[in-house]
């Protein structure tokens, strides 16, 4: 019997094998897609799938601490949301320091991902790769990205320098991992997931890449954890974040007006990954301490 992140693992599959399909066909018909179209469907798909589920995790916390004490809560919601936006604000005065980093941070937090799958130098190497691995045949397109996030040219190409070389030393860990025979002992659709994403990191364009990872198995292995341990539907669980998402749409949306200059894909891409950022410093701080209270709760 299939496992609920083998079927997330098949679920990934399907959408990398329909969208390398797409990717192949747009080439050999000689295809385009226009960028802002791209753009407004990545900003989309992120809103739909990505953001709900950081929008648990004021539900994560109380469980985990296990209190429904409103002073607690009024202060769980005032520190969220203070180390978001210092986190935002700090991207504005340092947006090269504060990329680097996201990118870091979210190597070790993506990495969470297969905790109970590989062992721990495995799943940073391949979260690593993951978020570096663009980096071996999309330069261009993640230099364009990072422009586009107030990074200086000179610095953006640096980090893409830096993003290379760790997506090397990634994919050497994981080969060795490979002669050595370790992926045998990984279950069989996992086994097919993280070739599938050491594919998409350097074959496919880095939005779609992204979008695919970050939605249709991060987000979704989230929110099926959450279900799982709150014992409800994934359908509830859409139900129960979305107050907060529509939040933080509305304060991502704050974004442009501070730059008022930029056109609309920069405006997207600063949207989404600023607003990333500063929630993700304060997402992380909760899950990691949610995922050490499942692995020491008896229940």
């Amino acid at each position: 019997m299939l496992r609920k992140n083998e079927r997330l693992s098949q679920f990934y599959l399907l959408f990398l094998c329909l969208s390398g399909i797409t990717y192949i066909l747009s080439l050999v018909l000689s295809l385009s897609i226009p960028p802002n179209v791209l753009i407004l469907a990545f900003a989309i798909m992120v809103l739909i799938l990505g953001v709900p589920h950081g929008a648990l995790d004021y539900f994560i916390a109380k469980q985990a601490f296990d209190t429904k004490h409103i002073f607690w809560l009024i202060l769980f919601f005032i520190s969220y949301i203070v180390v978001a936006s210092l986190s935002t604000y700090l991207w504005y005065l340092f947006p090269s320091v504060c990329l680097v980093l996201f990118l870091l941070i979210s190597i070790f937090h993506f990495a969470s991902d297969w905790r109970n799958s590989l062992r721990f130098s495995t799943s940073i190497a391949l979260a690593a790769l993951v978020i570096c691995g663009p980096a071996f045949f999309y330069a261009n397109s993640i230099l364009h990205i990072f422009e586009g996030l107030m990074i200086d040219t000179e610095s953006a190409k640096n980090i893409v320098q830096i993003m290379f070389i760790i997506a090397v030393l990634a994919s050497v860990i994981l080969l060795v991992n490979f002669l050595q025979g370790y992926f045998t002992t990984v279950r069989f659709w996992i086994r097919y997931e993280l070739l599938g994403l050491a594919l998409s990191s350097i074959l496919i364009p880095p939005l779609v890449h992204f979008v695919l990872y970050f939605c249709f198995l991060h987000a979704l292995q989230h929110m099926c954890d959450f279900a799982n341990y709150q014992q409800v539907s994934l359908k509830k669980v859409f139900v129960i974040s979305a107050p907060v998402v529509l939040l933080s749409v509305a304060l991502s949306l704050l974004i442009p007006y501070f730059f008022p200059n930029t056109n609309f894909e920069s405006n997207i891409y600063r949207i989404i990954f600023i607003s990333l950022f500063g929630l993700t410093m304060s997402h992380m701080l909760v899950i990691s301490y949610w995922h050490k209270w499942i692995s020491y709760s008896p229940s």
